[in-house]
C-alpha cells in the first residue's frame, strides 16, 4: 500500500498548529499517512503546541536548528519521511477534508511526478484590507506557476520520492522562492508536472503594507539568487542585473479575478483602482528594492 508523508514547516505560527493537526488526521483516506511537524527555531510556542501530539503513533515532531530557512526545514522533514508520496502544507495554512485524497487522485489520473494543488486566501471579504486583496490577487496563482515556469508553490505541494532521488532536495542557499528553483531543476530534467484545482489549501492573507513589503523584497533576492545560479539570467559579468532590476519595477502585472472566492464586482471602483495602484509600490517596487539590495551586497563582499 502507498504510504504518504506530510511535511508541515512551523515558524512562529502557535495559532493554527492544534487545528491543523486535527485537520490533517481526519483527510479520510485509505492510504497510510505519516504527518512530519518540523519546528525551524520557532520564538512562540509553536514546538511545545506540536509536541503535544507527539503521542499519536503517525505523528513525529522534527526541530530543525542547526539552518534557518524554509529550505532547510522541508530537507530535513523529507530525510526522515518514509512516504512513497510526500505531501507539503506550510504551518499557517489549512487544508480541505479532501485536500489529500484530490492530490493523490491528480497524480493517479495525470500521471505527473509533481502535483501543485490550489491555494486560496481566507478570510477574504470584498471589503477586505487593500493589502490582503492585493496578497489574494497576485501572490497565490499556482495554476500559472505550473503552467508558465513548472514550478509549484510548497504550500500545497505533492511528490513522488523519486524525484527527489533524481534531482537532490530543495537549495538551502535560497532564503527565499526555493520552490521556485526547484521546479524549474526539475522541469530541466524532464520532470512532468500538473495542477490540481480540487486539492485545495487555504492560506491566510497578509494585512498590512509591511508585510507585503517584506513578502515581495524576499522574492526579491530569490530572484536574485536564481539569476546567480543560472548564468545565462546574469549574463557575463552580471551585465543583465540592472535590465531584470529595472524590469522587475515596471513590468504590468495584472490581478488575476478568478482567484477570488466572490465576483469582483463587488468590490468598489475605488478600491479596484487602489489595488493596481498599491500591487505596483508593494509587489513591483519591493521585489525591485529586493533584488537591488541584494546584487549590491553580493558585489560588496
Amino acid at each position: 500500500m502507498t504510504e504518504i508523508s506530510i511535511i508541515t514547516p512551523i515558524y512562529n505560527c502557535s495559532y493554527n498548529i492544534s487545528k491543523l493537526v486535527l485537520a490533517l488526521q481526519h483527510q479520510g483516506i485509505d492510504f497510510t499517512t505519516e504527518i512530519l511537524i518540523v519546528d525551524n527555531n520557532s520564538t512562540d510556542n509553536s514546538f511545545g503546541i506540536a509536541q503535544s501530539f507527539s503521542h499519536i503513533p503517525n505523528i513525529k515532531i522534527i526541530n530543525q536548528e542547526k539552518i534557518q530557512g524554509a529550505a532547510a526545514t522541508r530537507n530535513k522533514g523529507i530525510e526522515i519521511a518514509a512516504g512513497d508520496i510526500i505531501a507539503f502544507i506550510d504551518g499557517d495554512c489549512m487544508p480541505e477534508k479532501d485536500w489529500l485524497s484530490q492530490g493523490i487522485k491528480a497524480i493517479q489520473e495525470t500521471g505527473a511526478d509533481r502535483i501543485g494543488g490550489k491555494i486560496g486566501v481566507r478570510p477574504l471579504l470584498p471589503d477586505s484590507s487593500i493589502y490582503a486583496l492585493i496578497d489574494a490577487l497576485f501572490c497565490f496563482d499556482q495554476e500559472s506557476a505550473v503552467k508558465y515556469v513548472n514550478a509549484c508553490m510548497t504550500g500545497n505541494l505533492f511528490v513522488k520520492r523519486s524525484v527527489f532521488k533524481q534531482i537532490g532536495l530543495f537549495n538551502q542557499d535560497f532564503a527565499e522562492m526555493e520552490d521556485m528553483e526547484f521546479g524549474i531543476r526539475a522541469a530541466k530534467e524532464g520532470i512532468s508536472v500538473a495542477y490540481a484545482d480540487k486539492a485545495i489549501v487555504w492560506h491566510p492573507p497578509r494585512q498590512t503594507f509591511q508585510e507585503m513589503w517584506h513578502k515581495s523584497a524576499r522574492n526579491g533576492k530569490g530572484t536574485f539568487i536564481l539569476c546567480q545560479h543560472n548564468p545565462k539570467w546574469a549574463g557575463k559579468y552580471g551585465w543583465k542585473h540592472p535590465l531584470r532590476c529595472i524590469k522587475i519595477a515596471i513590468s504590468l502585472r495584472k490581478p488575476n479575478w478568478k482567484l477570488l472566492s466572490f465576483p469582483y464586482q463587488q468590490i468598489s471602483l475605488t478600491t479596484r483602482i487602489k489595488i493596481h495602484l498599491m500591487s505596483w509600490i508593494v509587489i513591483n517596487i519591493s521585489e525591485a528594492y529586493g533584488y537591488l539590495r541584494t546584487w549590491i551586497e553580493h558585489f560588496s563582499r
